[in-house]
């Protein structure tokens, strides 16, 4: 996912179609709402200090990488919002 901030050239048609030809979905924020975006930045920016920079060969192997990384995060991670549960677990409950 490629989220756009409010500049006029992530909405040009050349940069859409771009987008679509890589199968990127752009995201935007409504004006003025800082919130929106902080949850999956918050996410992004664990990922990329876990897994780091790396770079994969195709997008099949990037996206079986990040989510055997999702999968694992989801099963042994202890989060505070949840009585410090991994998330699994809560599921199952």
């Amino acid at each position: 996912m490629q989220r756009s901030l409010e500049a006029s050239q992530y909405f040009a048609k050349t940069y859409q179609r771009l987008l679509q030809r890589l199968e990127i979905r752009q995201s935007t924020s409504r004006t003025g709402s800082r919130l929106d975006g902080t949850a999956a930045e918050s996410f992004f920016a664990t990922i990329k200090s876990e897994i780091g920079t790396e770079s994969w060969p195709d997008r099949a192997s990037a996206r079986r990488d990040i989510e055997n990384y999702i999968n694992d995060y989801n099963a042994r991670r202890l989060h505070s919002a949840i009585d410090y549960q991994p998330p699994a677990t809560m599921c199952l409950a």
